[in-house]
């Protein structure tokens, strides 16, 4: 739905949306592009596959937007601040013959049409995010007791220490205090 009166009225803003209405996360990029993420779901005892859709007409209008080859959790979407068409999606993996696949988080260079895989796939993350102070240090949290950081834009990982609680929520950098960091958790209480 659509308020342009600060909230007290509503208008559906479904145009171009298909059957998955499970709307999840939305992000606005400058200059009004906005991306809206929909969340898997399970009906009738089959999965329903999340998507990604992209609005250049203040949400009038979706257009359905590729997802990474197999994937089909998107959890979370942030953007580079210094390239917006640089965008991080954080995926739940979906489990194939015994195996966890088509998860971690995604990369995309040219504005969400072509996606590759940067963090594990089996990996269920969460959410990601970038340090203010320095776009190329990515940190993001996962429901498999771990967070993880990279200084170089996800070619590489480290598994951030002291930390290990499984239900990981969102990794937050300390604008006042460059280099520290908050980790939200689903019961564990905020890290930091």
């Amino acid at each position: 739905f659509k308020s342009t009166d600060g909230g007290r009225q509503w208008s559906p803003a479904n145009t171009g949306i298909e059957n998955n209405l499970n709307a999840w996360r939305m992000l606005l990029l400058p200059g009004g592009k906005l991306f809206l993420l929909v969340a898997r779901d399970l009906r009738d005892g089959k999965v329903v596959d999340g998507a990604i859709y992209c609005s250049e007409n203040g949400a009038e209008s979706w257009k359905s937007m590729p997802m990474p080859e197999g994937a089909n959790a998107p959890n979370d979407l942030i953007a580079d601040p210094q390239a917006p068409g640089r965008m991080y999606l954080s995926c739940w993996p979906r489990t194939v013959e015994g195996r966890e696949v088509n998860g971690g988080l995604f990369l995309t260079e040219d504005g969400g049409e072509s996606w590759r895989q940067i963090f594990r796939e089996e990996a269920h993350v969460y959410a990601a995010a970038l340090d203010p102070s320095s776009p190329s240090t990515i940190y993001l949290n996962t429901f498999d007791m771990a967070a993880f950081g990279s200084i170089d834009r996800g070619e590489n990982w480290h598994k951030l220490e002291g930390y290990d609680f499984k239900w990981g929520h969102r990794p937050v950098p300390d604008p006042h205090n460059p280099g520290m960091l908050f980790l939200t958790t689903f019961g564990g209480g905020l890290q930091y």
